[in-house]
C-alpha cells in the first residue's frame, strides 16, 4: 500500500486520535498549564529518561540522604532516550524531542491499530473499540515524556505480525518492545508460548532468539558504559520489589473506592485499577463464552494482555498507573463485547482520562 493510500484509508483513526489529543490539551490548558510546553509533561522518571538521552548511564554507590545501595539511571531501559540521543545529536532540543515521539508513537499506535487489527471496517464495534484506545486507561502517559506509546506500538506490531505468520519480523518488534519498557518482555513471552503452542518449534525458538536481542544488546550497552552488566538490577534492587497475591491491588482499589466516592479526583487510579480488571474479565468471559467465533490472533492477544495485567500485579513497589496503560492493545478485543457494554466501557474511558490528566500534571502520579 503506497504512502497516500496509507493516509486515505487511516483518517478515521487520525480523527479519533485527534479528539483524544483534543481533550487532553483542552484538559491542560484548563488547568493552567502551557499544553504544548515539553515542561508541562515532564514528570518524575521523565528527568531520568532525558538525562541517559543528555549524558548515557551512570551507576554510583548511592550517598546520603539514600540508604546504601547503588544509585544513577542505570535502572531505566534505553530505546527511547536512545531515540532522544539521536534527535539531540541533530539539533533538536532534548525534551522537546522526547515530547514528539511519545505523540507520533501514540498517533501511530491508533493508526496501526485500524490498519491491521480493525482492518478499516467503518462500523462502531471498531469505531468504538479504536475510541477505547484512544482514550485506554493511563492515557495519559501516551502524551507525557515516557516511553509508553512507544511500548504499545512495539507491542501491537509484533503481535499483528505474529498473526500474520511474520515470525521473524515480528522478533524485532518484540526485541524493540522489551529493551523500551520491562513489560514489553510479555510481548516476546506471549509470543513464544503461542507458537509453542501451536508446535511451531522453529518459528518459536527463532522468534525468541532475535525477541532476546533487544535485552541483550542493552546489557551489553550498560557493560560497556557503566562496567556492570548487571547495572539495571543494581539499581531496581533498592526499590525493594517482591511478590504478592494479583489480585491484592484490585481488593485495596475497591475498599479505597468504598470509603470515598468514586467522583473525587483522588479516587480516580484506584477507580481505573477496577475499571481495567473490569474490562479483562468482560474480554476473557466474552471469549470463553464465544469459542466458536475465537481466532488463534484473538487467543495470542489475549494471553499477551492477561500476562501484561498480571506481572505488575503481582510485584509490589511498582507503578501501576503506567502499567495500566501499557495495556493499550486490549482495545484489539474490547471491540469484541457487545455494543451496549462496549460504549459504556468507551464512556467511561474517555471520563477517566480526564481526572488521570488531572493528577498526572499534578505531579500526584509516580
Amino acid at each position: 500500500m503506497s504512502r497516500h493510500r496509507i493516509a486515505s484509508a487511516s483518517w478515521p483513526a487520525i480523527a479519533i486520535w485527534a479528539a483524544a489529543t483534543t481533550c487532553v490539551l483542552a484538559t491542560t490548558a484548563a488547568l493552567g498549564y502551557a499544553p504544548l510546553s515539553p515542561a508541562t509533561w515532564r514528570r518524575w522518571d521523565s528527568n531520568l529518561y532525558l538525562d541517559i538521552a543528555r549524558h548515557g548511564y551512570t551507576l554510583f554507590r548511592c550517598r546520603p540522604p539514600y540508604p546504601s545501595g547503588w544509585c544513577g539511571n542505570a535502572g531505566w531501559l534505553g530505546l527511547y532516550p536512545l531515540l532522544v540521543a539521536t534527535g539531540h545529536a541533530a539539533g533538536l532540543p532534548s525534551a522537546a524531542t522526547a515530547l514528539a515521539l511519545s505523540w507520533l508513537f501514540g498517533l501511530g499506535t491508533i493508526v496501526l491499530l485500524w490498519l491491521t487489527f480493525f482492518g478499516r471496517r467503518l462500523c462502531f464495534p471498531a469505531l468504538a473499540g479504536l475510541t477505547y484506545a484512544a482514550f485506554a486507561p493511563g492515557q495519559v502517559y501516551d502524551y507525557a515524556v515516557f516511553p509508553i506509546s512507544m511500548l504499545a506500538f512495539f507491542t501491537v506490531a509484533c503481535l499483528w505480525l505474529l498473526a500474520q505468520g511474520r515470525w521473524a519480523w515480528a522478533g524485532f518488534a518484540a526485541a524493540a518492545a522489551a529493551a523500551t519498557y520491562p513489560l514489553g518482555v510479555v510481548a516476546a513471552v506471549a509470543g513464544f508460548v503461542w507458537l509453542a503452542a501451536r508446535r511451531r518449534r522453529r518459528p518459536a525458538l527463532g522468534f525468541a532468539a532475535l525477541a532476546l536481542v533487544g535485552p541483550s544488546a542493552f546489557v551489553v550497552v550498560q557493560a560497556i558504559k557503566v562496567g556492570r552488566a548487571d547495572a539495571y538490577f543494581l539499581v531496581q534492587g533498592r526499590y525493594g520489589h517482591g511478590l504478592r497475591d494479583p489480585l491484592g491491588p484490585v481488593i485495596n482499589a475497591a475498599h479505597a473506592v468504598a470509603r470515598g466516592s468514586p467522583f473525587r479526583i483522588a479516587s480516580a487510579p484506584d477507580v481505573q485499577t477496577l475499571f481495567v480488571a473490569f474490562v479483562l474479565a468482560c474480554v476473557l468471559v466474552e471469549l470463553a463464552l464465544h469459542r466458536t467465533t475465537v481466532t488463534q490472533t484473538d487467543v495470542l492477544v489475549a494471553l499477551w494482555a492477561f500476562v501484561a495485567w498480571l506481572v505488575p500485579n503481582i510485584e509490589t513497589n511498582l507503578t501501576l498507573n503506567r502499567s495500566q496503560a501499557a495495556l493499550l492493545p486490549l482495545a484489539v478485543l474490547v471491540h469484541r463485547l457487545p455494543r451496549p457494554l462496549l460504549a459504556a466501557i468507551a464512556v467511561v474511558a474517555i471520563w477517566l482520562s480526564v481526572p488521570m490528566t488531572e493528577l498526572y500534571l499534578g505531579g500526584r502520579l509516580l
